[in-house]
C-alpha cells in the first residue's frame, strides 16, 4: 500500500491533472451570511467543484477522485446540494472537517455514488466508495488511491513516478487512468 504521504502528493497530481474520464467542473458557490455560510453547488462533478472552490477560497487543500464508470454505465445529469457551515470572523470555516463530513453526507444523500472523506496532515481527498454498474445498482468500489501499486525504485521526476501508477492502475482496472 501506499504510504499517506504519497497517496496525498498522487492524489494532488491527479487532481491536477485529471482522472479517468474526467471533465471540467463548474465552480461551487459560497455566499456568507454573517457568521455562517452556504456553499452551493450544482454540476456534473460537484466534488470536484467543491474541492477546488475551498482551496481557491481558503487555502486548503482538497482533492476529489471521480467515481469508477465503466462503459455502458450512465453518468447522472447534473446535480448538486447546498450546505450551510459557521465561519470565524475572517469568513473561514470553524471547522474544515466538520464542513467535509457535512458535504460528503449532503452528496451520498443526493447523489448516485458514495463518498469518504479521507485526511493526511493538512490536506483532504473526497474519494468515491460506490459506484453503479451498467443496470443502475450500487455497487461497492474500490478507489483508485486504495489499491496496491508497487513503483520499481529509482531517481526520476514525480511525473515519471506518477505516470507508472497511472499505467499500473489502468492494468488493474481495465479503465484509462491518465496523469500529468
Amino acid at each position: 500500500m501506499l504510504s499517506s504521504k504519497v497517496k496525498q502528493i498522487l492524489a494532488a497530481a491527479f487532481a491536477l491533472g485529471g482522472l479517468a474520464m474526467a471533465q471540467h467542473s463548474d465552480v461551487a458557490t459560497i455566499e456568507r451570511h454573517g457568521g455562517f455560510s452556504t456553499l452551493s453547488v450544482h454540476t456534473f462533478r460537484p466534488l470536484d467543484a467543491i474541492a477546488t472552490t475551498l482551496e481557491a477560497r481558503f487555502g486548503f487543500a482538497v482533492g476529489a477522485e471521480d467515481p469508477t464508470v465503466r462503459a455502458g454505465t450512465m453518468v447522472p445529469a447534473r446535480w448538486g446540494f447546498q450546505v450551510r457551515f459557521a465561519v470565524k470572523p475572517e469568513g473561514s470555516p470553524q471547522d474544515v472537517r466538520g464542513l467535509l463530513d457535512a458535504i460528503v453526507a449532503a452528496a451520498n444523500e443526493k447523489s448516485p455514488f458514495g463518498y469518504r472523506v479521507d485526511s493526511s496532515a493538512n490536506a483532504y481527498s473526497f474519494v468515491p466508495t460506490r459506484t453503479r454498474d451498467s443496470e443502475g445498482r450500487s455497487t461497492a468500489g474500490a478507489p483508485l488511491l486504495d489499491r496496491a501499486v508497487t513503483i520499481p525504485p529509482g531517481v526520476r521526476w514525480l511525473n515519471e513516478s506518477a505516470m507508472l501508477m497511472a499505467k499500473e492502475l489502468s492494468r488493474q482496472t481495465g479503465l484509462r487512468v491518465n496523469c500529468c
